[in-house]
């Protein structure tokens, strides 16, 4: 009975001893395991448990680890830094061709970009958005082309981001007219002064949005660039849209003047017939 415990003793520890293991024979089908039962064994000193992985020379070489570099080329600069910079500079930072960035651009505009115009005044004058910009700036880099349809609407004209605030300035200023006409009605300010605040919001707007358009003309026609921190053509249209509104206010007070004036033509007309 001893002989045969000693025999099962040296038959458990022998293998151990010399090193034998049985290799990827884990019961729990546990792979790359690192010692979470009773059972783990680490000859190799891999921090890996023998009973879950091949044995060694059944190893398939380490694979060593890629690192990817991202190259998301629409992000390389903010639209905050790009409205400083100019067309040229821009296509220099995406490495493209700086004639092509610009030939690219001026399809969306009615003018044509060039290399030395600032995106501050782009955006300024035309509207063009920053994300436009890199948009096309990306697509130029990833495929020597531009994705500028996607820009464009069925009218085959760029999508402006902004609309122009037709129906509030209209609105406003109805409001403002009503107010100061039943003040004026109520005896709290005179009648006079009622039309001269009206007579001055209507200089106002119409120097305005004239002023607007004449550096508008300078600038499609003769490339003359005036660096404006505002939408040069959104004010112009919007300040006309005002200038409008109050014009009709006035002719409302001469309508009879204009009355007589028809009156008048047509008994000349009755006259010399």
């Amino acid at each position: 009975m001893k002989k045969i415990f000693t025999l099962l003793l040296i038959a458990l520890f022998v293998p151990a001893l010399s090193g034998a293991v049985e290799w990827n024979s884990c019961d729990e089908a546990d792979h790359n395991c690192s010692g979470d039962c009773g059972a783990f064994i680490d000859t190799d000193n891999d921090g890996i448990c023998d009973y879950s992985q091949p044995a060694p020379e059944d190893r398939l070489p380490p694979v060593e680890p890629v690192t990817i570099e991202s190259d998301d080329t629409h992000d390389i600069i903010t639209g905050k830094d790009l409205k400083t910079k100019t067309v040229q500079e821009i296509a220099e930072l995406y490495g493209i061709s700086a004639e092509k960035y610009a030939e690219e651009l001026s399809k969306l505009i009615p003018v044509e970009v060039r290399i030395t115009d600032s995106f501050q005044v782009l955006h300024d004058n035309f509207e063009m958005e920053p994300n436009v910009a890199k948009g096309i700036a990306a697509s130029i880099k990833a495929t020597g082309e531009a994705d500028v349809d996607s820009y464009i609407d069925n009218t085959g004209t760029y999508e402006f981001s902004e609309k122009y605030m037709f129906i509030p300035i209209v609105t406003i200023l109805i409001i403002l007219y009503a107010i100061s006409y039943t003040f004026s009605r109520k005896g709290k300010i005179s009648i006079v002064n009622h039309r001269k605040l009206w007579n001055i919001l209507l200089t106002i707007t119409f120097i305005v949005s004239c002023g607007l358009g004449v550096l508008l003309v300078l600038k499609v026609n003769y490339g003359i660039v005036f660096p404006m921190y505002a939408n040069m053509l959104k004010l112009h249209v919007e300040f006309g849209t005002a200038m409008t509104i109050v014009a009709i206010f006035h002719i409302l007070w001469h309508l009879t003047y204009y009355k007589n004036i028809l009156k008048f033509r047509q008994k000349e007309k009755d006259r010399t017939t």
